[in-house]
C-alpha cells in the first residue's frame, strides 16, 4: 500500500513539472550522457534491453522521455566515460 502511495505522489509530480523537468533533476549532470554508456533496470533488478539502432549517442535524458512515458525504469547505471570503471546509480522511481 505504501509503494502504491508514493508511486501515486511521484505520477502526481511528474505531471505538475513535466517529464523533462524530472528527469533533469533526477539525473543531474548525467542527463547529456550517450544512452549506449547507460544500463536500464526494472523494480526487479532486472536489465532492461535495447537496440540502439545507432542512435546510443543520444542523451540519456532524452532516450527515456521518449522511450519511458508511460513507465520508467526503476534504476539507471550511467558511465560518464565509455571506458571508464566508475559506474553512478541514479532511481528515476
Amino acid at each position: 500500500m505504501i509503494i502504491s502511495v508514493f508511486d501515486e505522489i511521484l505520477d502526481d509530480y511528474v505531471k505538475r513539472v513535466g517529464l523533462a523537468t524530472y528527469l533533469s533533476q533526477m539525473l543531474g549532470d548525467l542527463a547529456n550522457v550517450p544512452v549506449q554508456n547507460c544500463a536500464f533496470f526494472d523494480e526487479s533488478e532486472q536489465p532492461i534491453e535495447f537496440q540502439f539502432n545507432g542512435n546510443g549517442r543520444q542523451p540519456v535524458q532524452r532516450f527515456v522521455a521518449q522511450h519511458f512515458e508511460k513507465k520508467l525504469p526503476f534504476r539507471l547505471d550511467i558511465r560518464r566515460q565509455p571506458d571508464s570503471n566508475r559506474i553512478e546509480t541514479r532511481y528515476l522511481r
